[in-house]
């Protein structure tokens, strides 16, 4: 009956020492956000349209205004300058966050079809 109570301890590393990841095991599981400034032209349900580029959101994404305050990508203005900080995710990028850094005269809270014209 001892022996059964003393084999976890046998099994352990000794000083209970737990295996360290090394920098590239780290480097991979920690996301990897690039940031890129862009002029968001249009914006959809799913997706906000730059010149060339194309970045998916979603209820996560955080969308700051010009103000500093956060907004609704409902009342997000465009066309609009932006910083917009991403992360691809199986194979799309996706918008964690996009910070507005000026908003055009002409712009408006407009939709625009995810549909190709």
């Amino acid at each position: 009956m001892a022996w059964l109570l003393a084999a976890p301890v046998w099994a352990a590393p000794p000083g209970g020492q737990h295996h360290r990841l090394t920098n590239q095991e780290e480097e991979a599981q920690t996301p990897q956000f690039s940031t890129v400034p862009v002029t968001i032209q249009k914006k959809s349900l799913k997706h906000v349209f730059a010149y060339g580029r194309t970045f998916a959101v979603n209820p996560e994404t955080l969308i700051v205004g010009a103000d500093g305050k956060e907004v609704s990508l409902k009342k997000m203005l465009v066309p609009c300058d932006a910083e917009v900080m991403y992360l691809i995710e199986n194979g799309v990028a996706t918008a964690k966050r996009i910070d507005i850094k000026r908003v055009a005269s002409d712009a408006s809270w407009q939709w625009t079809s995810e549909r190709p014209q």
